[in-house]
């Protein structure tokens, strides 16, 4: 069921959901059933886990098989604990069962699949009837041992009777659990539980016997919420507040009233609410009466007079504090201060009138003088002498109010200073170029004062213009007494003009220059000065140039320039270590015709190895000026090194824990050059038990790798397990030194087919002596013939048994009714019944290890091999791809055949010839570079070999436009039966034809090109002709 597969669980942890209790052992043996048995030592009675052996099914057990537990009444399955045999034979894996299919029923007659279940120990919790065991997986033979816990599965409780015996409400509830994951709605009524849940009205509280409701006091928990008080009732609650406090909406809180809303709370001036009351103020100047609610006028006089220094007049709320005539009260509103008469007319006062307690006074500015009490005139300080004026440098004028000091003639007012002046400066000079000044103070400002001189020389290279006048004298008027003084540059004598060329700036051809100046020789177009010589000519302090000797100018021929060909960028052939270019490789473009390349040994060959060659051109003009440039020739190497040789996988064994393993190394070859091979292990080393991954790399100087990859396996020496023989088994085996010892038990009515003490296994040969099926046995007494179809019992001991049997031919035998005996089928053939009569061949690709072999073996399949041609479970190792370079087409292979003339394989495991093959190589494509006039026939061959046998296209660079060029046909050229080449042919030529082609040649392993260059002389008329 689709739902089933898509919901149902293991559960993997140890532990039972649900009761601790339910984890009784549920097995009995009368419960334990299965579908078929091997013996009745592994019957399903012997099943539980307690027994010393195991249930096992049939011999011939098919996918159906399966071990049964049926319940005495319905059953909740909590745990599933499985085993294998419990005694295995000496140095044998125990038969078990690794994975089974887990089937549950309710009347123990219909199954449904449940779960695929692969560990031994399971928690589970279901309900059932019957569980049924399937094995899926297991090891040597499908056995197991069983134990199951659970407990009875309880009966399910409902609402329907007494209310669940619930004392409010009562839900039904279904659930199952997985993973310790519990799901709320079942789907089945095997994997359900039905139970019920009570629950309480709000304001109950469901008791520990979790059917009982009872109040709950909420006043007990954190006063219910209320803010005051909180007041219990059955199933709720009531908060009540505090008085001058109401009941918020939230029935909870509790909030302040203000009584001060309704009618001022009976305050007649003020009223003033706080939590939980309110409280009657007065205005300033008021009391409160003894009602609390109000206000009397307070006579603020009688008490210190009010706080005034004179007068005080009480008045409603307040009081107000009176002068004597002549004061008034100041702007505290208590004290007395005088009356200011200068508010008044300025109290009759010419200029200051100043206030005093019941009095005032007039005042002058400075410069001024009082009369008659109020009036004020100037005072001539001048005239009285009392001016503090320097009379060297100032002379005193007096002005109303003050006087001023004035400069003398000569002199001038310092800043700041109303009393002094000093002399008067002139300004600073300059010195010109060439030109300096004495002393230095005439260069500052106010270093020179009037009648001051300053003295003027000559820098070296300069004159005075008037030799007699060298002196500057500073006059009263703050000037000097003539114009700055300078002197002139020495001039240096004029150029003569080169031929073919003139002197810049023009006047150094007619007056020369300067000193400190500079003149310039200057060739006309088509001429430079000889030899790089120094145009230029600086002018000296002596008057003399400081070259003497005169310029030439000189023809000038072009500078070259020169632009090269785009770098080439080109494949080697997967078999070629150098490449051709010509094709490829342009010419470069100068202005000049003397064009060199280097190295000089590519100018005749453009054949180049591998890697980025570097070639520099050079242009050269008659002048010996020389321009150039570099083009790369890249010739990259893209073929990865091939495999010549690597080992296949090693298996050895060791009696200890390591061996010395020894190999042929791994043989690599490269177009070019192998430069490199590394490997993490070598021969002759030391390799532990256990398998170890070989890996030898190369590269080739491009970075280009390959690799060649094994595995050293080394195993403990050891017998292998020894397979049993047919209606029979190995038993009591034991190890005697170096040698293992099985005993042959034969099934009843059976006997080994030759007389044999038993099996054994000697070390170091590791291998079991031939063991005997047991077969069909008829006992007879000495001189008795055998009945038809049996054969007298023979011995691989070399001792005859005492006991005379007549046996049965075996499976790997045919019986010979002519020859009366038992003959060994051929290798490749077998019989698939004791007694047969003919050997039947095996199917395709299985084989027999030798004669008288009664299996079928798989060999390994064709692109693979193993050390004696058969894969699992024969060879323990297996079979191993073969590697690059290596193939095998049939199946059986002991070797891989390495692919002829060195070739390679595209992957690992190669099952033909026909995957042996190279990159193809074109071996002709040409004329390299073809020349035709317009219209002619062009006709150009390419060639290329494999294997395998490559495609082959050619292809224009740039395309010709459709409706453009000359018509073409494409030709085959086929050799034994086989296209090696195309033939490319253009039936006329036109410009749009010329360019680049290219031949491709492409095959799986990769892919190979090379050029070509056509060249379309265009017929341009007149015996003219262009390109």
């Amino acid at each position: 069921m689709l739902w089933f597969a898509l919901t149902a669980v293991v559960l993997l942890q140890s532990g039972v959901l649900g009761d601790k209790d339910c984890n009784q052992s549920l097995l009995t043996n009368n419960a334990v059933t299965s579908s078929s048995q091997l013996s009745a030592n592994f019957s399903a009675s012997h099943a539980q886990m307690s027994s010393k052996s195991a249930w096992c099914p049939t011999q011939n057990f098919s996918s159906s098989e399966y071990l049964q537990i049926v319940f005495s009444s319905f059953k909740r399955i909590t745990r599933i604990k499985i085993d294998g045999e419990t005694n295995p034979g000496v140095n044998q894996t125990a038969r078990r069962v690794t994975k089974y299919l887990l089937q549950v029923s309710r009347d123990g007659v219909q199954f449904q699949n449940f779960k695929q279940i692969s560990q031994s120990d399971v928690v589970v919790q279901l309900n059932a009837f019957a569980v049924r065991l399937v094995p899926r997986s297991f090891n040597a033979f499908p056995c197991m041992r069983v134990e199951i816990y659970g407990c009875k599965a309880p009966e399910p409780e409902t609402c329907k009777e007494k209310n669940g015996t619930c004392s409010q409400i009562c839900k039904d509830n279904e659930r199952y659990c997985f993973m310790g994951v519990c799901f709320f709605r079942c789907v089945t009524d095997w994997m359900c539980t039905k139970y019920i849940t009570c629950k309480c009205h709000p304001g109950y509280k469901l008791l520990n016997d979790k059917r009982t409701c009872k109040d709950i006091n909420e006043c007990k928990r954190y006063n219910g919420g209320c803010d005051d008080f909180c007041e219990n009732t059955v199933g709720s609650y009531i908060c009540s507040c505090k008085s001058g406090y109401k009941l918020e909406r939230d029935r909870h809180g509790c909030s302040d009233i203000n009584e001060c809303d309704i009618n001022d709370g009976g305050c007649n001036q003020i009223c003033e609410n706080n939590q939980g009351s309110y409280k009657c103020k007065c205005w300033t100047g008021y009391k409160m009466s003894a009602d609390n609610h109000t206000c009397i006028d307070i006579d603020e006089c009688k008490v210190d007079n009010g706080g005034c220094s004179h007068t005080c007049i009480n008045l409603a709320g307040g009081r107000r504090c009176a002068c004597p005539v002549g004061f008034q009260v100041d702007a505290l509103g208590k004290n007395c201060v005088d009356t200011n008469e200068c508010y008044l007319a300025n109290g009759g006062c010419e200029t200051f009138c100043h206030n005093n307690n019941g009095s005032y006074t007039c005042s002058c500015r400075s410069g001024f003088e009082l009369y008659d009490k109020l009036k004020c005139r100037d005072i001539d300080e001048c005239a009285r002498k009392t001016d503090d004026c320097d009379d060297q440098s100032t002379t005193c004028f007096n002005y109303q109010g003050s006087y001023e000091c004035r400069c003398k003639k000569g002199f001038k007012y310092i800043p700041n200073n109303k009393r002094q002046c000093e002399r008067m400066t002139c300004p600073p000079l300059v010195e010109s170029q060439g030109t300096s000044v004495s002393p230095s103070e005439c260069l500052v400002k106010n270093g020179r004062k009037v009648g001051d001189k300053c003295t003027f020389s000559c820098k070296a290279g300069y004159v005075l213009l008037d030799p007699s006048k060298n002196t500057m004298t500073c006059l009263d008027t703050t000037s000097w007494d003539m114009p700055i003084i300078s002197c002139r540059p020495i001039r240096c004598p004029s150029l003569t003009p080169p031929a073919n060329g003139y002197v810049y700036p023009p006047f150094c051809s007619t007056t020369g220059n300067t000193f400190g100046q500079s003149c310039y020789y200057r060739c006309n177009k088509g001429y430079s000065l000889k030899n790089g010589q120094n145009p230029k000519r600086d002018c000296t302090n002596s008057g003399a140039w400081d070259i003497s000797t005169p310029a030439t100018c000189a023809k000038v021929f072009i500078k070259p320039w020169i632009n090269c060909p785009p770098d080439v960028v080109m494949s080697l052939d997967p078999k070629g270590n150098q490449a051709d270019v010509t094709a490829l490789l342009l010419k470069p473009k100068s202005n000049v015709g003397d064009v060199k390349m280097f190295p000089e040994k590519y100018r005749t060959s453009l054949v180049f190895p591998a890697g980025t060659t570097t070639l520099t051109y050079k242009a050269t003009n008659k002048n010996g000026d020389v321009a150039q440039c570099t083009t790369d020739v890249i010739i990259e190497d893209k073929t990865p090194p091939r495999v010549v040789y690597c080992p296949n996988n090693i298996y050895e064994s060791s009696p200890g824990i390591d061996k010395v393993i020894i190999w042929r190394d791994p043989e690599f070859a490269d177009n070019v050059k192998v430069t490199s091979v590394t490997s993490d292990k070598k021969p002759n080393q030391k390799f532990g038990l256990g398998e170890t991954l070989v890996l030898y790399v190369a590269k080739d100087a491009a970075g280009n790798t390959a690799q060649c990859s094994f595995s050293v396996t080394v195993k403990r020496l050891q017998c292998p397990v020894a397979e049993d023989p047919d209606n029979g088994k190995l038993t009591n085996c034991m190890n005697y030194g170096s040698t293992k010892y099985c005993r042959i038990t034969c099934n009843t009515g059976k006997q080994t087919f030759m007389f044999t003490y038993g099996a054994t296994c000697q070390l170091p040969e590791a291998t079991w002596n031939e063991i005997p099926a047991c077969v069909d046995a008829t006992r007879i007494n000495a001189g008795d013939s055998c009945p038809s179809g049996q054969i007298q019992q023979k011995s691989l001991t070399g001792y005859p048994n005492f006991i005379k049997y007549c046996v049965s031919c075996p499976r790997g035998y045919k019986y010979d009714s002519s020859a009366k005996d038992c003959i060994k089928c051929p290798v490749g053939y077998t019989s698939l019944a004791e007694s047969s009569a003919q050997c039947t061949k095996c199917p395709a690709g299985k084989s027999t290890v030798k004669a008288g072999s009664k299996n079928c073996i798989d060999q390994c399949k064709p692109g693979t091999s193993s050390e004696d041609g058969f894969d699992l479970p024969l060879n323990p190792n297996g079979c191993s791809q073969c590697s690059m370079g290596y193939y095998s087409d049939i199946y059986g292979a002991s070797q891989c055949k390495q692919c002829p003339d060195k070739l390679m394989t595209k992957f690992k495991g190669s099952n033909s010839k026909d995957d042996c093959g190279i990159a193809p190589t074109v071996t002709e494509f040409g004329p390299m570079n073809i020349n035709v006039d317009e219209n002619d026939r062009v006709e150009f061959v390419c060639k290329a070999v494999g294997p395998p046998t490559p495609s082959i296209k050619i292809v224009k660079a740039r395309p010709t436009p459709d409706g453009f060029g000359g018509p073409v046909k494409i030709e085959s050229i086929v050799e034994g039966g086989k296209q090696i080449g195309i033939r490319y042919i253009i039936q006329k030529a036109s410009e749009h034809d010329q360019g680049l082609y290219s031949c491709v040649a492409t095959n799986v392993f990769g892919k190979n090109t090379k050029f070509l260059n056509l060249q379309v002389n265009i017929n341009l008329g007149s015996g003219q002709s262009g390109v």
